[in-house]
């Protein structure tokens, strides 16, 4: 992954500007002497925080690795001396808590939206998705304009199933890329709401306005003068931030949707781990309670949601009883 190849550079290149600060002759940065090693790390005390130092041993242990070379950083000696950095760490060091998205901050968003507009239609499906779906905004989002990657993305071809059980529906997208079971993907299952930031409603509007969406292009793209555009999450939590600051709203971060759908699932008694949308769920990254089927008053329309278009993959329906 590229943001794994960066931390691991970054530690090696810290390494050896730490070396040459300290006058180590360049035949000796590598492999690491365990001495060396452990003066690197108390170097950092009081400067540093543990996950900082943790990163940096990361790029070492991978040069070691990959030459070959035994690390010398699994010695209790060096785990000792990174719980001793983390006591030591600066308060700036620590990351404060990521605020969580609540629903109120979504009803804020959805009075400004203009669902006859392309970005805001697939920006609307994003954080909804991201929200009931309790996905990082990273795994249905790309990090730019030129990063969208058919095997690591949701692109518009992906298999939608959509299912009635009863007087509920639910839309059920398949995402190739998860920060917990990585190229193993999940299924986010998203659930009618009676709630404005219905994610059903949202997924089927975004097909409906970007239907012109071509196959291999981003599942939560849309149009721009120059063609059509993934939604990269930096553009993401700008426009909330937009939106939020007229109101006194702290911003969020990318983890600040699963977090807050997170807490309005359990402030409600849902038990995630039965629904396998958590840790322990290999492949289902969703909620089967709380399921309301009564059509929101105040989303798009008051009428029954338009049927699918043909550009969107059907596949047959299944009862949501067997997929618990």
């Amino acid at each position: 992954e590229e943001g794994t190849r960066t931390v691991y550079g970054a530690g090696i290149i810290w390494w050896a500007e730490w070396c040459e600060a300290n006058k180590i002759s360049e035949d000796c940065h590598l492999p690491a002497d365990p001495d060396l090693l452990l003066c690197f790390i108390t170097d950092s005390a009081g400067c540093m925080g543990t996950s900082t130092v943790e990163n940096w041993l990361a790029g070492l242990w991978a040069w070691h690795t990959f030459h070959n070379f035994p690390f010398p950083g699994d010695t209790p000696t060096i785990q000792a001396a990174i719980v001793a950095v983390g006591k030591l760490a600066p308060i700036s060091s620590k990351r404060m808590p990521r605020p969580p998205v609540m629903l109120e901050h979504l009803h804020v968003i959805r009075d400004k939206m203009d669902f006859s507009n392309s970005f805001d239609t697939a920006f609307w499906a994003v954080i909804c998705v991201a929200f009931w779906g309790i996905a990082r905004l990273g795994e249905v989002t790309v990090p730019s304009v030129n990063h969208f990657i058919l095997g690591r993305h949701v692109h518009k071809d992906t298999a939608v199933l959509w299912s009635t059980h009863g007087n509920a529906q639910s839309v059920s997208i398949h995402i190739p890329w998860t920060k917990t079971t990585q190229r193993t993907g999940a299924t986010l299952i998203l659930t009618h709401k009676d709630d404005c930031t219905c994610p059903f409603h949202a997924v089927q509007q975004q097909l409906l306005t970007n239907a012109a969406l071509p196959s291999d292009t981003h599942f939560f793209g849309f149009l721009t003068s120059d063609g059509w555009q993934p939604m990269v999450k930096r553009s993401v939590i700008t426009r909330c931030n937009e939106i939020w600051a007229r109101y006194s709203l702290q911003g969020p971060s990318g983890h600040s949707f699963r977090i807050g759908g997170t807490t309005h699932h359990l402030t409600r008694g849902t038990d995630l781990k039965l629904s396998n949308n958590w840790v322990g769920g290999p492949q289902t990254h969703s909620t089967y309670t709380g399921i309301t089927c009564k059509q929101s008053s105040h989303f798009m329309s008051t009428t029954q949601p338009a049927e699918p278009t043909s550009s969107t993959r059907l596949m047959p329906s299944y009862s949501m009883q067997a997929q618990k």
